[in-house]
């Protein structure tokens, strides 16, 4: 069974599943279609700040994720990486609950000159995540390898993001 997941800029993930119809004739191509099978939302968990004054059993709270953008599926942790719209940070999300596991902060990229663009083109964001299959051991720390870039962005960054 083959699933797709998609957003619509939403906070949620929609998780389709690919229907394959083959057909009578062996010469014709199979029929495709998408049975939408789950809309996931996805949530930030905020902790509250430690304090002396703070008492452990003091809840957590949520809030959920809109504007998501670029999606893409890393084989390697069983997440989705997705990229918020309008801003160049990355969520790491478990695709089964919805929850945001890492934040990535990918603000320091932007150029001044794309920084300067913006003020008079609000579609130069970043807009593209592409996952290097392979993972590079460094000193027992393990590191993932990105493509990132963006709407109009003259520049393909090559990064390594490590992996908790």
């Amino acid at each position: 069974t083959t699933y797709l997941n998609n957003t619509d800029g939403s906070h949620y993930l929609h998780v389709w599943k690919l229907l394959v119809q083959e057909q009578e004739e062996q010469q014709q191509a199979p029929q495709f279609s998408l049975e939408e099978i789950n809309r996931i939302p996805v949530m930030l968990t905020l902790q509250p700040p430690p304090t002396t004054t703070t008492p452990d059993n003091v809840p957590q709270q949520s809030r959920p994720v809109t504007l998501l953008n670029e999606l893409e599926y890393d084989h390697g942790t069983n997440t989705i990486l997705a990229n918020i719209w309008f801003q160049s940070i990355i969520l790491r999300l478990d695709p089964g609950t919805g929850h945001v596991l890492e934040i990535y902060d990918l603000t320091a990229l932007e150029t001044p000159s794309i920084k300067e663009q913006r003020k008079t083109n609000s579609d130069i964001v970043m807009n593209g995540i592409a996952l290097v299959k392979s993972t590079i051991t460094n000193s027992s720390q393990q590191y993932q390898e990105w493509f990132v870039t963006g709407k109009y962005w003259p520049i393909l960054y090559h990064i390594q993001i490590p992996l908790l």
